[in-house]
């Protein structure tokens, strides 16, 4: 199985490497991206699959969602904007116009969408903060679902502290980098008293 193989974000390297990164659903549509020069990336595994790993990877990035036109996928969306707005230089969701149910990039690409139409649709979306997410949430009808969700934004706009139920939280396998010392991709504090090293 996979249980102990390390996801990353597809096209890693490529993520590195760029200024702005679109965030479609699958790795079809960051094929159809790619196909027009754009850089894509998503994560392993499908909507609803985001991992806190994955967020480090685009700091300072100008990050670019564009979910499927269903349910999941603006769920995904949105989930995604939360966990990358406190690292990102901006995010945006650019909801492509006349996409049948389901559709992605991919279809509406192949209806007629140009890279054009797309570079107007990023340049026109509004850069989302806490308080615009929200306000999307609302208007996708995901406020019911997820209401610890809406009070971490919330908080998060207002500056005030979010907090969460430890028992809420789901345990993960640490990937050590010095075994039961220091964990990859966590902060490690070595201390020790003055004088002793």
């Amino acid at each position: 199985g996979l249980s102990n193989v390390r996801r990353v974000p597809y096209r890693l390297p490529e993520v590195h490497r760029a200024d702005r990164v679109f965030l479609p659903e699958g790795e079809k549509d960051c094929k159809t991206l790619g196909d027009w020069g754009l850089t894509a990336s998503t994560c392993p595994m499908g909507a609803g699959k985001w991992s806190a790993d994955y967020t480090p990877h685009f700091t300072g990035k100008h990050v670019v969602i564009l979910p499927d036109n269903d349910g999941p996928g603006r769920k995904h969306a949105a989930a995604v904007a939360m966990a990358l707005l406190s690292v990102v230089a901006s995010v945006r969701i650019v909801e492509l116009p006349d996409l049948p149910e389901k559709g992605d990039v991919t279809n509406w690409r192949d209806a007629g969408g140009t890279l054009e139409h797309l570079n107007t649709l990023t340049d026109t979306a509004a850069h989302l903060n806490a308080a615009g997410l929200s306000e999307l949430r609302v208007r996708w009808g995901l406020t019911d679902e997820e209401p610890d969700q809406v009070a971490r934004t919330k908080a998060a706009d207002a500056g005030s502290l979010a907090t969460r139920c430890l028992s809420d939280i789901e345990a993960k396998p640490v990937c050590w980098l010095w075994p039961c010392r220091s964990a990859r991709g966590k902060l490690t504090i070595i201390a020790g008293n003055p004088g002793l090293g």
